[in-house]
């Protein structure tokens, strides 16, 4: 079993079951460990400008699934693994109930 722990500039670490840190290298970390001449021939076929502008549109891609995979990871290790069928909110008051309906007071105004 994974344990998280806080760490002290605010990161979460991973730990096993022997309390052994987890070290997982980033995905950036890993793609910019080797040379790709593929990349550089895509750079030069539609030109750096607008390389760069799809370079960051996939990195704001990259950073929203990075952060919505946190949350998701976070709140299933604060409340456990969701029930077979159900999506895994991050608020309380926002679980479906057995109906499928939120429990939420704005939704019921619906």
């Amino acid at each position: 079993m994974i344990t998280w722990k806080q760490g002290y500039y605010g990161w979460w670490n991973a730990y096993d079951e022997k309390g052994t840190k987890l070290v997982v290298p980033s995905v950036s970390k890993v793609v910019d460990s080797k040379d790709d001449p593929e990349l550089d021939n895509w750079i030069e076929e539609v030109g750096e400008e607008a390389a760069k502008r799809i370079m960051k549109l996939a990195a704001d891609r990259g950073t929203v699934l990075h952060t919505y995979m946190e949350n998701y990871f976070l709140a299933w290790a604060k409340k456990g693994q969701p029930r077979k069928g159900y999506a895994l909110h991050t608020k309380e008051d926002n679980r479906p109930n057995q109906k499928g309906r939120h429990s939420n007071k704005a939704n019921r105004n619906r």
